[in-house]
């Protein structure tokens, strides 16, 4: 199996791609939405909710990371598992939830989308409407979306489902 330069063993299935975030401040929430639907992306109203939350944090350390594609079945669940169950193998493989502001900035990076594809974003859960949220992004027809999942440790997770985790570079 290809190793990241982490040492993280994933096999073909697995995409992994370089990703810098920093190096200056990112724009605030209301400017990152107004950047988002000035390029033609769609975002559903609980993905608004969650940019605007407290938990969103747009200003950060700036980090230059790897990102790999994972799903539960890479971790031998090929019946599913738990979103918990996916965050904690992860995090044993010495892989890293991402932050919240990755799922709105890597909406205007993935413009080559696929119809129908999905990724979503392993990060903390932000609480919208009495639920935990995580980003997810996709793409259905002609339309390319920043939405949201429920989040909680308990959701289930089909072995199929593409989520997005960070290896630090540096």
């Amino acid at each position: 199996m290809p190793q990241t330069r982490a040492g993280v063993s994933v096999d073909k299935a697995a995409k992994s791609s370089q990703f810098f975030l920093g190096g200056k401040p990112d724009p605030d929430p209301e400017a990152l939405l107004q950047e988002l639907h000035r390029t033609g992306f769609r975002v559903t109203r609980w993905a608004k909710e969650m940019m605007r939350s407290e938990k969103f944090r747009i200003c950060g350390e700036p980090i230059e990371a790897e990102l790999v594609e994972i799903t539960a079945s890479h971790f031998g669940w090929h019946k599913g598992a738990t979103y918990g169950m996916l965050c904690t193998a992860g995090k044993r493989m010495a892989l890293d939830l991402c932050p919240a502001r990755l799922g709105p900035l890597l909406r205007l990076r993935y413009v080559d989308q696929a119809p129908g594809e999905q990724l979503r974003i392993a990060m903390e859960p932000i609480p919208i409407a009495g639920r935990d949220l995580i980003f997810k992004l996709e793409k259905n027809g002609n339309s390319r979306w920043l939405n949201w999942e429920a989040g909680s440790r308990d959701t289930p997770v089909c072995s199929h489902h593409r989520f997005a985790f960070l290896i630090q570079s540096k």
